[in-house]
Protein backbone atom coordinates (compact mmCIF):
# COMPACT_ATOMS: atom_id res chain seq x y z
CA UNK A 1 0.00 0.00 0.00
CA UNK A 2 1.36 3.42 -0.95
CA UNK A 3 2.12 6.12 1.59
CA UNK A 4 -1.02 8.03 0.55
CA UNK A 5 -3.27 4.98 0.90
CA UNK A 6 -1.73 3.93 4.20
CA UNK A 7 -2.11 7.42 5.67
CA UNK A 8 -5.74 7.58 4.56
CA UNK A 9 -6.54 4.14 5.95
CA UNK A 10 -4.77 4.92 9.24
CA UNK A 11 -6.67 8.17 9.71
CA UNK A 12 -10.07 6.63 8.92
CA UNK A 13 -9.45 3.52 11.02
CA UNK A 14 -8.40 5.67 13.96
CA UNK A 15 -11.61 7.70 13.89
CA UNK A 16 -13.73 4.59 13.35
CA UNK A 17 -12.16 2.90 16.37
CA UNK A 18 -12.72 5.91 18.64
CA UNK A 19 -16.33 6.35 17.44
CA UNK A 20 -17.18 2.70 16.81
CA UNK A 21 -20.58 2.75 18.52
CA UNK A 22 -21.58 6.15 17.27
CA UNK A 23 -23.93 6.56 14.29
CA UNK A 24 -21.95 7.42 11.18
CA UNK A 25 -24.63 7.46 8.47
CA UNK A 26 -28.41 7.82 8.52
CA UNK A 27 -30.52 7.28 5.39
CA UNK A 28 -34.26 7.10 5.98
CA UNK A 29 -34.92 4.23 8.36
CA UNK A 30 -31.44 2.78 7.81
CA UNK A 31 -28.42 3.73 9.86
CA UNK A 32 -24.85 2.53 10.30
CA UNK A 33 -22.42 2.97 13.14
CA UNK A 34 -18.75 3.61 12.46
CA UNK A 35 -18.12 -0.05 13.28
CA UNK A 36 -20.76 -1.07 10.71
CA UNK A 37 -19.15 1.10 8.01
CA UNK A 38 -15.73 -0.39 8.69
CA UNK A 39 -16.99 -3.99 8.79
CA UNK A 40 -18.87 -3.58 5.50
CA UNK A 41 -15.87 -1.84 3.93
CA UNK A 42 -13.57 -4.72 4.96
CA UNK A 43 -15.94 -7.26 3.39
CA UNK A 44 -16.18 -5.27 0.16
CA UNK A 45 -12.40 -4.77 0.02
CA UNK A 46 -11.86 -8.53 0.33
CA UNK A 47 -14.34 -9.11 -2.49
CA UNK A 48 -12.54 -6.60 -4.72
CA UNK A 49 -9.21 -8.28 -3.92
CA UNK A 50 -10.61 -11.60 -5.11
CA UNK A 51 -11.61 -10.07 -8.44
CA UNK A 52 -8.58 -7.90 -9.22
CA UNK A 53 -5.16 -7.37 -7.65
CA UNK A 54 -4.50 -4.29 -5.59
CA UNK A 55 -3.00 -1.44 -7.54
CA UNK A 56 -5.20 -2.18 -10.56
CA UNK A 57 -6.70 0.73 -12.55
CA UNK A 58 -9.17 3.03 -10.87
CA UNK A 59 -12.58 1.83 -9.69
CA UNK A 60 -15.68 3.72 -10.83
CA UNK A 61 -18.16 4.04 -7.97
CA UNK A 62 -21.82 4.63 -8.87
CA UNK A 63 -24.26 4.07 -6.03
CA UNK A 64 -27.72 5.52 -5.57
CA UNK A 65 -27.74 4.94 -1.81
CA UNK A 66 -25.18 6.55 0.50
CA UNK A 67 -25.29 3.57 2.88
CA UNK A 68 -23.74 1.63 0.00
CA UNK A 69 -21.56 4.35 -1.53
CA UNK A 70 -19.71 5.33 1.64
CA UNK A 71 -18.59 1.79 2.62
CA UNK A 72 -17.44 1.18 -0.98
CA UNK A 73 -15.37 4.38 -0.94
CA UNK A 74 -13.83 3.34 2.38
CA UNK A 75 -13.23 -0.15 0.93
CA UNK A 76 -11.24 1.39 -1.91
CA UNK A 77 -9.21 3.39 0.59
CA UNK A 78 -8.35 0.46 2.87
CA UNK A 79 -7.44 -1.70 -0.14
CA UNK A 80 -5.25 0.98 -1.71
CA UNK A 81 -7.44 1.64 -4.76
CA UNK A 82 -8.16 4.95 -6.48
CA UNK A 83 -11.89 5.42 -6.96
CA UNK A 84 -13.91 7.73 -9.18
CA UNK A 85 -17.39 8.63 -7.88
CA UNK A 86 -20.08 8.98 -10.55
CA UNK A 87 -23.62 10.27 -10.23
CA UNK A 88 -26.25 7.54 -10.42
CA UNK A 89 -28.29 9.74 -12.76
CA UNK A 90 -25.68 9.54 -15.52
CA UNK A 91 -26.73 7.57 -18.64
CA UNK A 92 -24.61 4.50 -19.51
CA UNK A 93 -22.86 6.28 -22.40
CA UNK A 94 -21.63 9.05 -20.08
CA UNK A 95 -20.45 6.53 -17.48
CA UNK A 96 -18.61 4.62 -20.19
CA UNK A 97 -16.92 7.76 -21.55
CA UNK A 98 -15.74 8.85 -18.12
CA UNK A 99 -14.43 5.41 -17.24
CA UNK A 100 -12.45 5.14 -20.47
CA UNK A 101 -11.02 8.64 -20.07
CA UNK A 102 -9.88 7.90 -16.51
CA UNK A 103 -8.63 4.40 -17.21
CA UNK A 104 -11.11 2.89 -14.70
CA UNK A 105 -11.56 -0.82 -15.32
CA UNK A 106 -14.21 -1.76 -12.73
CA UNK A 107 -17.67 -0.39 -12.06
CA UNK A 108 -19.00 -0.90 -8.53
CA UNK A 109 -22.68 -0.07 -8.27
CA UNK A 110 -26.03 -0.68 -6.61
CA UNK A 111 -28.01 0.54 -9.64
CA UNK A 112 -26.66 -1.08 -12.81
CA UNK A 113 -29.27 -1.61 -15.52
CA UNK A 114 -29.55 -3.58 -18.73
CA UNK A 115 -28.12 -0.58 -20.57
CA UNK A 116 -24.65 -1.61 -19.42
CA UNK A 117 -24.75 -5.14 -20.87
CA UNK A 118 -22.96 -4.31 -24.14
CA UNK A 119 -19.78 -2.86 -22.67
CA UNK A 120 -19.41 -4.76 -19.38
CA UNK A 121 -18.91 -8.31 -18.26
CA UNK A 122 -21.84 -9.85 -16.32
CA UNK A 123 -21.95 -8.25 -12.86
CA UNK A 124 -20.71 -10.15 -9.83
CA UNK A 125 -22.60 -9.76 -6.55
CA UNK A 126 -20.15 -8.81 -3.80
CA UNK A 127 -22.75 -8.44 -1.07
CA UNK A 128 -24.65 -5.64 0.68
CA UNK A 129 -26.68 -4.94 -2.47
CA UNK A 130 -23.58 -4.05 -4.47
CA UNK A 131 -22.30 -5.59 -7.72
CA UNK A 132 -19.05 -5.14 -9.60
CA UNK A 133 -18.59 -5.44 -13.35
CA UNK A 134 -15.48 -5.31 -15.53
CA UNK A 135 -15.29 -3.05 -18.55
CA UNK A 136 -14.79 -5.29 -21.60
CA UNK A 137 -12.40 -2.93 -23.39
CA UNK A 138 -10.86 -0.54 -20.87
CA UNK A 139 -8.40 2.08 -22.02
CA UNK A 140 -4.89 1.17 -21.10
CA UNK A 141 -3.84 3.41 -18.25
CA UNK A 142 -0.34 4.49 -17.26
CA UNK A 143 0.51 5.37 -13.69
CA UNK A 144 3.84 6.83 -12.66
CA UNK A 145 2.95 6.47 -8.97
CA UNK A 146 0.37 3.72 -8.38
CA UNK A 147 -1.76 4.44 -5.32
CA UNK A 148 -0.79 8.09 -5.15
CA UNK A 149 -4.34 9.29 -5.83
CA UNK A 150 -7.22 8.80 -3.45
CA UNK A 151 -10.00 9.63 -5.91
CA UNK A 152 -10.74 11.23 -9.25
CA UNK A 153 -13.51 13.79 -9.50
CA UNK A 154 -15.28 14.92 -12.67
CA UNK A 155 -16.52 18.45 -13.14
CA UNK A 156 -20.08 19.03 -14.35
CA UNK A 157 -18.97 20.58 -17.62
CA UNK A 158 -21.32 23.55 -17.29
CA UNK A 159 -18.44 26.01 -17.55
CA UNK A 160 -16.52 24.28 -20.32
CA UNK A 161 -15.52 20.75 -21.26
CA UNK A 162 -15.90 18.24 -18.40
CA UNK A 163 -12.58 17.30 -16.87
CA UNK A 164 -11.38 14.75 -14.38
CA UNK A 165 -8.96 15.88 -11.67
CA UNK A 166 -6.97 13.75 -9.25
CA UNK A 167 -7.06 14.27 -5.49
CA UNK A 168 -4.63 12.91 -2.91
CA UNK A 169 -5.28 12.26 0.77
CA UNK A 170 -3.36 15.40 1.70
CA UNK A 171 -5.87 17.39 -0.39
CA UNK A 172 -8.71 15.85 1.62
CA UNK A 173 -7.08 16.45 5.00
CA UNK A 174 -6.36 20.11 4.19
CA UNK A 175 -9.91 20.62 2.87
CA UNK A 176 -11.52 19.03 5.93
CA UNK A 177 -9.31 20.94 8.34
CA UNK A 178 -9.97 24.36 6.81
CA UNK A 179 -13.68 23.74 6.16
CA UNK A 180 -14.31 22.33 9.64
CA UNK A 181 -12.58 25.29 11.25
CA UNK A 182 -14.53 27.79 9.13
CA UNK A 183 -18.05 26.49 9.81
CA UNK A 184 -17.50 24.70 13.11
CA UNK A 185 -17.72 20.95 12.47
CA UNK A 186 -17.03 18.64 15.41
CA UNK A 187 -17.89 15.15 16.62
CA UNK A 188 -21.32 16.28 17.82
CA UNK A 189 -22.24 17.72 14.41
CA UNK A 190 -25.10 16.19 12.43
CA UNK A 191 -24.68 17.06 8.76
CA UNK A 192 -27.24 16.76 5.99
CA UNK A 193 -25.84 15.43 2.68
CA UNK A 194 -27.96 16.22 -0.36
CA UNK A 195 -25.50 15.66 -3.21
CA UNK A 196 -24.53 12.26 -4.57
CA UNK A 197 -20.95 11.12 -4.18
CA UNK A 198 -20.24 12.17 -7.77
CA UNK A 199 -20.29 15.85 -6.79
CA UNK A 200 -17.58 17.72 -4.91
CA UNK A 201 -20.13 18.91 -2.33
CA UNK A 202 -20.79 15.32 -1.27
CA UNK A 203 -17.07 14.53 -1.07
CA UNK A 204 -16.57 17.52 1.22
CA UNK A 205 -19.57 16.47 3.34
CA UNK A 206 -18.55 12.82 3.60
CA UNK A 207 -14.93 13.33 4.67
CA UNK A 208 -15.71 16.32 6.88
CA UNK A 209 -18.15 14.09 8.73
CA UNK A 210 -16.11 10.87 8.86
CA UNK A 211 -12.84 12.49 9.90
CA UNK A 212 -14.57 14.46 12.68
CA UNK A 213 -16.52 11.47 14.00
CA UNK A 214 -19.76 13.29 13.16
CA UNK A 215 -23.06 11.91 11.80
CA UNK A 216 -24.06 12.20 8.15
CA UNK A 217 -27.80 12.36 7.43
CA UNK A 218 -28.52 11.59 3.78
CA UNK A 219 -31.36 13.41 2.01
CA UNK A 220 -32.95 12.34 -1.26
CA UNK A 221 -32.12 15.36 -3.41
CA UNK A 222 -33.98 13.91 -6.40
CA UNK A 223 -37.27 14.46 -4.59
CA UNK A 224 -38.29 18.05 -3.72
CA UNK A 225 -40.83 16.58 -1.28
CA UNK A 226 -38.08 14.69 0.51
CA UNK A 227 -35.92 17.80 0.79
CA UNK A 228 -38.80 19.91 2.09
CA UNK A 229 -39.86 17.24 4.56
CA UNK A 230 -36.30 16.88 5.86
CA UNK A 231 -35.99 20.66 6.17
CA UNK A 232 -39.14 20.66 8.31
CA UNK A 233 -37.70 17.85 10.47
CA UNK A 234 -34.27 19.40 11.00
CA UNK A 235 -34.91 20.06 14.70
CA UNK A 236 -36.23 16.54 15.36
CA UNK A 237 -33.38 14.94 13.40
CA UNK A 238 -30.87 17.16 15.18
CA UNK A 239 -29.35 18.47 11.94
CA UNK A 240 -26.82 21.18 12.71
CA UNK A 241 -25.44 21.80 9.22
CA UNK A 242 -27.26 21.86 5.88
CA UNK A 243 -25.01 22.17 2.80
CA UNK A 244 -26.60 22.86 -0.60
CA UNK A 245 -26.56 25.01 -3.72
CA UNK A 246 -28.65 28.22 -3.59
CA UNK A 247 -31.15 26.67 -6.04
CA UNK A 248 -32.06 24.09 -3.40
CA UNK A 249 -32.32 26.77 -0.71
CA UNK A 250 -34.86 28.62 -2.88
CA UNK A 251 -36.91 25.41 -2.95
CA UNK A 252 -36.86 24.74 0.79
CA UNK A 253 -36.20 28.17 2.38
CA UNK A 254 -39.61 28.53 4.04
CA UNK A 255 -39.72 24.92 5.30
CA UNK A 256 -37.10 25.17 8.05
CA UNK A 257 -38.56 25.37 11.56
CA UNK A 258 -37.46 28.03 14.05
CA UNK A 259 -34.09 27.20 15.59
CA UNK A 260 -32.33 28.35 18.72
CA UNK A 261 -29.27 30.60 18.84
CA UNK A 262 -26.94 27.58 18.70
CA UNK A 263 -28.92 25.73 16.04
CA UNK A 264 -28.84 25.35 12.29
CA UNK A 265 -26.01 26.49 10.02
CA UNK A 266 -26.67 26.56 6.28
CA UNK A 267 -23.68 26.43 3.94
CA UNK A 268 -24.27 27.61 0.37
CA UNK A 269 -21.96 27.14 -2.59
CA UNK A 270 -21.82 26.54 -6.31
CA UNK A 271 -23.53 29.73 -7.49
CA UNK A 272 -24.67 33.13 -6.29
CA UNK A 273 -27.45 33.31 -3.72
CA UNK A 274 -30.42 35.63 -4.21
CA UNK A 275 -31.68 37.82 -1.38
CA UNK A 276 -35.38 36.68 -1.56
CA UNK A 277 -34.41 33.12 -0.60
CA UNK A 278 -32.48 34.38 2.42
CA UNK A 279 -35.39 36.61 3.44
CA UNK A 280 -37.79 33.65 3.33
CA UNK A 281 -35.37 31.51 5.34
CA UNK A 282 -34.90 34.10 8.06
CA UNK A 283 -38.63 34.86 8.21
CA UNK A 284 -39.26 31.32 9.47
CA UNK A 285 -35.93 30.52 11.12
CA UNK A 286 -34.52 33.88 12.25
CA UNK A 287 -31.65 32.35 14.23
CA UNK A 288 -30.31 30.24 11.34
CA UNK A 289 -26.79 31.23 10.28
CA UNK A 290 -25.79 31.23 6.61
CA UNK A 291 -22.26 30.70 5.32
CA UNK A 292 -21.31 31.38 1.71
CA UNK A 293 -18.63 28.90 0.61
CA UNK A 294 -16.63 29.38 -2.55
CA UNK A 295 -14.60 26.70 -4.29
CA UNK A 296 -14.13 24.60 -7.38
CA UNK A 297 -13.03 21.05 -8.10
CA UNK A 298 -9.33 21.85 -8.40
CA UNK A 299 -9.37 23.23 -4.85
CA UNK A 300 -12.49 21.96 -3.14
CA UNK A 301 -12.90 24.89 -0.78
CA UNK A 302 -11.12 28.22 -1.10
CA UNK A 303 -12.88 30.95 0.83
CA UNK A 304 -16.09 31.91 2.54
CA UNK A 305 -17.84 34.07 5.06
CA UNK A 306 -20.98 34.38 7.13
CA UNK A 307 -23.75 36.28 5.34
CA UNK A 308 -25.10 39.11 7.44
CA UNK A 309 -28.58 40.50 7.02
CA UNK A 310 -28.85 43.71 5.10
CA UNK A 311 -25.61 43.16 3.19
CA UNK A 312 -26.18 44.26 -0.39
CA UNK A 313 -23.33 42.30 -1.97
CA UNK A 314 -23.95 38.53 -1.75
CA UNK A 315 -21.33 38.00 -4.49
CA UNK A 316 -18.38 38.63 -2.12
CA UNK A 317 -16.13 35.59 -1.88
CA UNK A 318 -15.40 36.30 1.78
CA UNK A 319 -11.96 35.52 3.18
CA UNK A 320 -9.52 32.74 2.24
CA UNK A 321 -9.75 29.67 4.42
CA UNK A 322 -6.77 28.47 6.42
CA UNK A 323 -3.95 27.37 4.15
CA UNK A 324 -5.26 29.17 1.05
CA UNK A 325 -3.62 32.08 -0.77
CA UNK A 326 -5.29 33.93 -3.61
CA UNK A 327 -4.64 36.82 -5.96
CA UNK A 328 -6.20 38.60 -8.91
CA UNK A 329 -4.46 38.19 -12.25
CA UNK A 330 -3.90 40.94 -14.79
CA UNK A 331 -7.25 42.65 -15.44
CA UNK A 332 -8.97 41.86 -18.69
CA UNK A 333 -11.19 44.92 -18.87
CA UNK A 334 -13.26 47.10 -16.53
CA UNK A 335 -10.97 46.14 -13.62
CA UNK A 336 -12.01 42.47 -13.70
CA UNK A 337 -9.28 39.83 -13.57
CA UNK A 338 -8.83 36.10 -13.24
CA UNK A 339 -8.67 34.50 -9.78
CA UNK A 340 -5.51 32.53 -9.02
CA UNK A 341 -5.27 30.20 -6.02
CA UNK A 342 -2.46 28.43 -4.19
CA UNK A 343 -3.38 25.84 -1.56
CA UNK A 344 -2.31 22.51 -0.12
CA UNK A 345 -5.84 21.35 -0.99
CA UNK A 346 -5.48 22.18 -4.69
CA UNK A 347 -5.55 19.27 -7.10
CA UNK A 348 -2.38 19.39 -9.16
CA UNK A 349 -3.26 16.87 -11.90
CA UNK A 350 -5.93 16.29 -14.52
CA UNK A 351 -6.63 12.78 -15.77
CA UNK A 352 -6.59 12.42 -19.55
CA UNK A 353 -6.82 9.05 -21.31
CA UNK A 354 -5.96 7.22 -18.12
CA UNK A 355 -2.86 9.25 -17.29
CA UNK A 356 -2.68 11.96 -14.61
CA UNK A 357 -1.07 15.02 -16.17
CA UNK A 358 0.12 18.06 -14.25
CA UNK A 359 -2.14 21.11 -14.45
CA UNK A 360 -0.59 24.31 -15.67
CA UNK A 361 0.86 26.13 -12.69
CA UNK A 362 2.81 29.28 -12.01
CA UNK A 363 4.96 28.47 -8.97
CA UNK A 364 2.08 26.52 -7.41
CA UNK A 365 -0.57 29.07 -8.41
CA UNK A 366 -3.58 27.81 -10.41
CA UNK A 367 -6.01 29.80 -12.52
CA UNK A 368 -9.54 28.96 -11.34
CA UNK A 369 -11.22 30.22 -14.51
CA UNK A 370 -13.35 32.59 -12.42
CA UNK A 371 -13.37 36.35 -12.88
CA UNK A 372 -13.33 38.67 -9.88
CA UNK A 373 -13.48 42.34 -8.94
CA UNK A 374 -10.86 43.40 -6.40
CA UNK A 375 -12.59 44.81 -3.28
CA UNK A 376 -9.33 45.53 -1.46
CA UNK A 377 -9.57 42.97 1.35
CA UNK A 378 -11.65 40.48 -0.66
CA UNK A 379 -12.93 39.72 -4.12
CA UNK A 380 -16.38 39.88 -5.67
CA UNK A 381 -17.40 37.11 -8.06
CA UNK A 382 -17.79 38.57 -11.57
CA UNK A 383 -18.54 35.44 -13.59
CA UNK A 384 -16.67 32.74 -15.40
CA UNK A 385 -14.15 33.54 -18.11
CA UNK A 386 -16.18 31.25 -20.37
CA UNK A 387 -19.47 32.90 -19.34
CA UNK A 388 -18.27 36.35 -20.30
CA UNK A 389 -18.45 37.58 -23.88
CA UNK A 390 -16.86 40.42 -25.77
CA UNK A 391 -19.19 42.78 -27.65
CA UNK A 392 -17.50 45.58 -29.58
CA UNK A 393 -14.51 45.38 -27.25
CA UNK A 394 -16.57 45.55 -24.06
CA UNK A 395 -16.99 42.90 -21.37
CA UNK A 396 -20.55 41.54 -21.13
CA UNK A 397 -21.21 39.25 -18.17
CA UNK A 398 -24.04 36.78 -18.76
CA UNK A 399 -24.44 36.20 -15.01
CA UNK A 400 -24.96 39.93 -14.45
CA UNK A 401 -27.67 39.98 -17.13
CA UNK A 402 -29.36 36.98 -15.47
CA UNK A 403 -29.37 38.74 -12.11
CA UNK A 404 -31.32 41.68 -13.53
CA UNK A 405 -33.73 39.60 -15.62
CA UNK A 406 -34.56 37.65 -12.45
CA UNK A 407 -35.83 40.89 -10.89
CA UNK A 408 -38.48 41.42 -13.57
CA UNK A 409 -41.98 40.65 -12.20
CA UNK A 410 -43.13 37.21 -13.28
CA UNK A 411 -39.69 35.81 -14.10
CA UNK A 412 -39.10 32.61 -12.15
CA UNK A 413 -35.78 31.57 -13.69
CA UNK A 414 -33.56 32.52 -16.61
CA UNK A 415 -30.42 31.51 -18.49
CA UNK A 416 -28.56 34.05 -20.64
CA UNK A 417 -26.46 32.82 -23.54
CA UNK A 418 -24.10 34.28 -26.10
CA UNK A 419 -25.63 34.29 -29.58
CA UNK A 420 -24.88 35.45 -33.09
CA UNK A 421 -27.50 37.47 -34.94
CA UNK A 422 -28.13 37.17 -38.72
CA UNK A 423 -25.84 40.12 -39.47
CA UNK A 424 -22.99 38.24 -37.78
CA UNK A 425 -22.59 40.48 -34.74
CA UNK A 426 -22.46 39.01 -31.23
CA UNK A 427 -25.49 39.40 -29.00
CA UNK A 428 -27.25 37.95 -25.98
CA UNK A 429 -30.17 35.51 -25.99
CA UNK A 430 -32.24 34.39 -23.02
CA UNK A 431 -34.25 31.34 -22.10
CA UNK A 432 -36.63 32.07 -19.26
CA UNK A 433 -39.50 30.67 -17.27
CA UNK A 434 -42.35 33.02 -16.46
CA UNK A 435 -45.41 32.85 -14.26
CA UNK A 436 -47.33 35.09 -16.67
CA UNK A 437 -46.64 33.50 -20.04
CA UNK A 438 -44.71 35.25 -22.77
CA UNK A 439 -42.93 38.43 -21.75
CA UNK A 440 -42.37 40.65 -24.80
CA UNK A 441 -38.75 41.29 -25.72
CA UNK A 442 -39.23 45.11 -25.60
CA UNK A 443 -40.44 44.83 -22.00
CA UNK A 444 -37.39 42.78 -21.00
CA UNK A 445 -35.02 45.19 -22.71
CA UNK A 446 -36.76 48.23 -21.24
CA UNK A 447 -36.00 46.93 -17.74
CA UNK A 448 -32.41 45.99 -18.63
CA UNK A 449 -31.84 49.41 -20.18
CA UNK A 450 -32.54 51.00 -16.79
CA UNK A 451 -29.58 49.14 -15.26
CA UNK A 452 -27.16 48.09 -18.01
CA UNK A 453 -25.51 49.53 -21.14
CA UNK A 454 -27.17 48.96 -24.51
CA UNK A 455 -24.72 46.20 -25.44
CA UNK A 456 -26.28 44.02 -22.70
CA UNK A 457 -29.75 44.10 -24.25
CA UNK A 458 -31.28 40.90 -25.62
CA UNK A 459 -31.61 40.09 -29.28
CA UNK A 460 -34.11 37.32 -28.49
CA UNK A 461 -35.93 35.69 -25.58
CA UNK A 462 -37.85 32.43 -25.36
CA UNK A 463 -40.29 31.73 -22.52
CA UNK A 464 -40.97 28.21 -21.30
CA UNK A 465 -43.85 27.02 -19.13
CA UNK A 466 -41.70 24.39 -17.44
CA UNK A 467 -38.52 24.42 -15.31
CA UNK A 468 -35.34 25.40 -17.14
CA UNK A 469 -32.67 22.73 -17.60
CA UNK A 470 -30.47 22.11 -14.60
CA UNK A 471 -27.53 19.81 -14.04
CA UNK A 472 -27.70 16.95 -11.54
CA UNK A 473 -26.10 19.27 -8.97
CA UNK A 474 -28.78 21.93 -9.47
CA UNK A 475 -26.73 24.43 -11.50
CA UNK A 476 -27.96 26.06 -14.70
CA UNK A 477 -27.34 23.67 -17.62
CA UNK A 478 -26.13 26.08 -20.28
CA UNK A 479 -25.46 23.42 -22.88
CA UNK A 480 -29.03 22.10 -22.64
CA UNK A 481 -30.39 25.66 -22.67
CA UNK A 482 -28.44 26.44 -25.84
CA UNK A 483 -29.88 23.32 -27.47
CA UNK A 484 -33.43 24.36 -26.53
CA UNK A 485 -32.88 27.84 -27.93
CA UNK A 486 -31.53 26.49 -31.20
CA UNK A 487 -34.66 24.35 -31.57
CA UNK A 488 -37.02 27.26 -30.90
CA UNK A 489 -35.31 30.05 -32.86
CA UNK A 490 -34.66 30.76 -36.50
CA UNK A 491 -31.51 32.31 -37.95
CA UNK A 492 -30.19 33.48 -34.59
CA UNK A 493 -28.11 30.73 -33.12
CA UNK A 494 -26.46 30.36 -29.72
CA UNK A 495 -22.67 30.29 -29.69
CA UNK A 496 -20.07 29.78 -27.00
CA UNK A 497 -19.06 32.92 -25.08
CA UNK A 498 -15.74 34.37 -26.18
CA UNK A 499 -12.97 34.54 -23.63
CA UNK A 500 -11.87 38.08 -22.89
CA UNK A 501 -8.47 39.04 -24.18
Amino acid sequence: MSGTSMSAATDLLGVAKESSRKTAVVAGIRSMTYADVLAQADALASALDRLTPRGAPAVALMCRHAVNAIPVAVACIVSGRTYMPLDAGNPPARVLARMRNSGAGLLVSDCMTAGYSQDFEPPVDIGHGVVVSTLTSPRSASYDEPGRWLYYLNTSGTSGDPKCVAHSWSDVVQTVRSYSQAVGIAEDSRMAMLASLGHDAAVVDMYSSLLNGATLICVDSASPMSMRATARRTARLGITLWHCVPTVLELVANHFPPVGPNGLKIVLGGESVRAPALDRLWAGAPEARVYSLYGQTECSVISGGWIERGVDDPTSLGSPLTGVDWRCGAPYVDGVGSLWVRSAAAATHQVVDGAPRALASLDGWYNTGDLVDDLGDSFSFAGRSDQVMNIAGHRVDLLEIESYISQIPGVLDCIALAARAPHGHAGVSCLLRSSRGEIPLPELNAFLAEHLPARHLLIEAVCLDRPLPRTLSGKRDRSAAAALLSQRTGPTRPVAPSRLS
